[in-house]
C-alpha cells in the first residue's frame, strides 16, 4: 500500500504543471511558478517540445549566461468572471 501511494505521489510531480490563478478584478502577477526545458540543440519546435518534460521553477529564477535556447510554459487560470489584462 506504501508502494501505491508513493507512486502516486511521484507521478503527480511527473505531470503537473505550474499554475497562475487570477482571484480579483485587478491582478499584478510578480512572483510565481513556472515551468522550462532547456533546448541545448536549438532546433525543437513547438510541436516537439510539447511533449517534453519541463523542470518547474519560479519567475525570479536565474538560468545563467550559458544557456541560449530554453522554452517556458505558465499556464493562467482567470478565476473571476471579468476579463483580465495582464502585462
Amino acid at each position: 500500500m506504501k508502494f501505491i501511494i508513493t507512486l502516486i505521489f511521484l507521478l503527480s510531480f511527473a505531470f503537473a504543471q505550474s499554475t497562475v490563478n487570477i482571484t480579483s478584478d485587478t491582478s499584478s502577477i510578480t512572483d510565481f511558478k513556472l515551468d522550462y526545458f532547456i533546448d541545448k540543440t536549438a532546433k525543437i519546435d513547438f510541436e516537439e517540445v510539447k511533449s517534453q518534460k519541463f523542470t518547474q521553477g519560479k519567475n525570479r529564477d536565474t538560468l545563467g549566461t550559458n544557456i541560449h535556447n530554453s522554452w517556458v510554459r505558465i499556464k493562467i487560470v482567470n478565476l473571476t468572471n471579468k476579463s483580465q489584462t495582464l502585462y
